[in-house]
């Protein structure tokens, strides 16, 4: 296996057979609690770099636009999520549960968004399900404390 392939599995999360993306973003959410809350953001955008990078790798050895043993995006796609969300567990817990939707369903845009060419495609469908949990979340945040 060469390293890109390693990176964009997430160490071989991407080959649990059972739900690979649930698991990336699984992993995602763990390890986003290690982060401290001042360095999310920045670590998040060296991550989405690094994902355009990786990605772009793997696809050609692997010969695949979006094999499903790519999870790297989601695992950015939870951490964008959870940057701008408020942090407590229900809303994180709740945010992995409306991410997955978003990213299985792909409603609004998302399917179409997979489309761009190369790296571009597979990190951007994550990143607009991202946008849309922080949305969901902070809606249901705001109604959840003015009840």
């Amino acid at each position: 296996m060469n390293v890109s392939f390693l990176f964009s599995s997430l160490f071989g999360v991407g080959f649990i057979p059972v739900a690979p993306g649930t698991m990336g973003s699984l992993f995602g959410l763990a390890t986003f609690w290690f982060i401290p809350q001042k360095f999310s953001f920045t670590l998040t955008g060296i991550l989405f770099f690094f994902s355009l990078i990786i990605i772009s790798k793997t696809q050609k050895y692997v010969d695949s636009k979006d094999d499903p043993r790519i999870v790297i995006d989601e695992m950015l796609g939870m951490w964008a999520a959870l940057c701008f969300v408020p942090n407590e567990i229900f809303f994180r817990v709740s945010a992995f549960a409306v991410f997955r939707f978003f990213d299985v369903l792909k409603p609004w845009g998302i399917k179409e968004i997979q489309s761009f060419p190369d790296a571009w495609g597979v990190v951007f469908d994550d990143m607009l399900a991202a946008f849309y949990t922080i949305a969901t979340i902070n809606l249901a945040s705001f109604f959840w404390r003015t009840l």
